[in-house]
């Protein structure tokens, strides 16, 4: 497969290391963090008492896949909004993006939705293009700080 990004962009399947790379870099990708907030009325109080109940960042990108097998590369996003197992965690995503994504991050994908165009007759139809939009949530294993998001 022909990339534009020289194979320094890619996916990694945190679970069995099977990895793709981007074919071409994306037009945009949206990053938002956002906190989850309780409020506690207070008997004579104008406002509520604010308490942060936790957060979360997500992600999302759209990747464009070109050539004969679309269909089978737009496939290793789907694997991850599937289970295995009734309480297992789901599976992990790592993105290798020196100038973007900090290295020790992982996410979940909430969503991966392809769309697929350019079918070609003279193979059965089959798609030559792909665009696969993908929401995603970051993964962690520890309470990250003021400082670690800070920093990062």
């Amino acid at each position: 497969m022909k990339t534009t990004t020289g194979n320094e962009l890619y996916f990694v399947n945190y679970e069995n290391l099977s990895r793709l790379a981007f074919q071409f870099v994306p037009m945009e990708v949206g990053e938002k963090r956002e906190q989850s907030v309780s409020e506690h009325k207070v008997v004579g109080r104008n406002h509520p008492v604010l308490q942060s109940t936790g957060g979360k960042s997500t992600m999302s990108l759209a990747i464009n896949l070109y050539g004969e097998d679309v269909a089978q590369r737009a496939k290793f996003f789907s694997q991850f909004t599937m289970r295995d197992e009734l309480n297992s965690s789901p599976p992990r995503l790592k993105i290798v993006w020196a100038g973007l994504i900090p290295d020790n991050s992982l996410w979940v994908v909430k969503s991966a939705s392809p769309v697929f165009s350019l079918f070609n007759p003279q193979d059965n139809f089959a798609p030559r293009m792909c665009i696969v939009s993908l929401d995603l949530i970051q993964w962690t294993p520890y309470n990250y700080s003021f400082n670690d998001v800070k920093l990062r």
